[in-house]
């Protein structure tokens, strides 16, 4: 279950840095992780409050050390979503 919602915050937060759709986008919760995508991108507080930010920042970062060690194709969190957006 959490592998799950680990892999759906990744896909939500790539869709969230790359929407434009506005409030017309029909993506489930977009605009909600528009707004967590943007204030992410300048929090740096190890206890933030915010819903879901040291969550996502802790998926987000998981991927990126993935990513640079090129462990995404076998990583059990990862390689599903490099699968679904290619």
């Amino acid at each position: 279950v959490i592998l799950l919602q680990q892999q759906r915050r990744l896909l939500l937060l790539r869709h969230a840095s790359k929407c434009d759709g506005g409030p017309s986008c029909r993506t489930k919760f977009c605009p909600q992780m528009v707004t967590l995508w943007k204030h992410m991108k300048k929090c740096r507080d190890k206890h933030c409050k915010v819903s879901h930010c040291l969550s996502s920042r802790c998926v987000l970062n998981h991927y990126r050390i993935c990513k640079s060690e090129g462990k995404t194709a076998c990583c059990a969190i990862c390689a599903p979503v490099i699968q679904h957006i290619r």
